[in-house]
């Protein structure tokens, strides 16, 4: 009798104690096109670096009702994302930014995983966490295919930092600012072999407390400007060794740091 009632004691107080079990229920992923928009632009506005992801299919999204209502459901979701042309810190969505015209050999795909939490009525759009796995095709498959194709520069060495640093020097002689630039992150860096070793960098520059008018400047020692007015922007450069050619395809923008 003594062991009955100890058993039942124990049994009420885990059923008192143990949370309400969760709703989860599966979601037709063609119905969720609102919770994908929502949960791309809040991955992309969380990255500080690299580029705008775009998604490419929704494999699977489970919505769970939160234990503290508020109108609003937790979304549990699987994407197939792609890399477009816009860098994260341009501040557009992604359906903005297009990956038309990046070849199929320089394309990074990858694969989202993602929790967030959506109510409409009270208009709060969060997210809980997320994690993305991106890859390439592997550059020895685009040699066999593609021998004169560019390829995409996974490993940042020593050397091309070096060059990227060249680079911003020539930028800032060219350059009408009333401060110098140095590099801040090297996004993506592309390479060719024709009649010599040729190199495509797109960099991400930033303003530095460093006046033009200074003599002898190392921009190593130069820190980057934290007032509101300082710009960061973003370059592409095409660098031919062969030919003493340094060549600026385009300078996208300008924007404050916040």
């Amino acid at each position: 009798m003594e062991q009955f009632v100890i058993i039942a004691l124990l049994v009420a107080l885990c059923s008192a104690t143990s949370p309400p079990f969760p709703n989860r229920i599966a979601l037709d992923c063609n119905e969720t096109l609102f919770e994908t928009d929502v949960a791309m632009n809040l991955i992309n506005e969380h990255r500080d670096e690299g580029f705008v992801l775009r998604p490419v299919r929704v494999k699977s999204v489970v919505q769970q009702e939160p234990v503290k209502q508020h109108g609003g459901f937790i979304y549990y979701m699987d994407l197939d994302v792609v890399e477009t042309k816009c860098s994260v810190l341009s501040g557009k969505s992604w359906k903005e930014c297009g990956n038309d015209d990046i070849p199929l050999h320089e394309t990074v795909f990858g694969h989202c995983k993602v929790i967030t939490v959506i109510s409409r009525p009270w208009r709060i759009l969060r997210l809980l966490n997320y994690n993305c796995t991106l890859g390439t095709v592997p550059p020895r498959v685009v040699v066999n295919i593609c021998p004169d194709c560019p390829v995409l520069v996974t490993n940042i060495t020593p050397q091309i930092k070096e060059k990227a640093n060249l680079i911003i020097q020539q930028f800032n002689k060219d350059s009408n600012q009333t401060h110098h630039f140095k590099v801040d992150e090297i996004e993506r860096v592309r390479t060719q072999y024709v009649f010599g070793q040729s190199y495509f960098f797109h960099i991400i520059i930033k303003e530095t407390e460093c006046l033009r008018t200074q003599a002898n400047v190392n921009l190593n020692d130069c820190v980057f400007r934290a007032d509101k007015d300082a710009v960061s922007c973003i370059i592409s450069y095409s660098y031919y060794p062969l030919y003493n050619l340094q060549l600026y395809i385009s300078l996208m923008y300008y924007h404050k740091i916040l």
